[in-house]
């Protein structure tokens, strides 16, 4: 059995810039695009899988337990 270490100062890892997750946020976009206009793709599958609000305020998909939520507020920079 592996022993495992609560998170430490220091694990946070940005491995991608934004403008990196924008591509490819841009490429998957035009991709699906192309499977839908190909019929590989329905749109009603596709957009029934998950009900995103629209609009420009902040949105959570599930409540952080607290000490996650503790963790995100600290790894935050001053």
């Amino acid at each position: 059995m592996i022993a495992r270490a609560g998170a430490q100062p220091g694990d946070e890892q940005l491995t991608w810039t934004r403008q990196a997750l924008e591509t490819m946020n841009t490429r998957f976009a035009e991709r699906m695009e192309r499977a839908f206009a190909r019929g590989g793709e329905r749109r009603a599958s596709a957009s029934s899988q998950v009900d995103v609000p629209t609009g420009r305020a902040p949105r959570l998909s599930t409540p952080l337990c607290p000490e996650v939520w503790i963790a995100l507020l600290r790894s935050t920079p001053p």
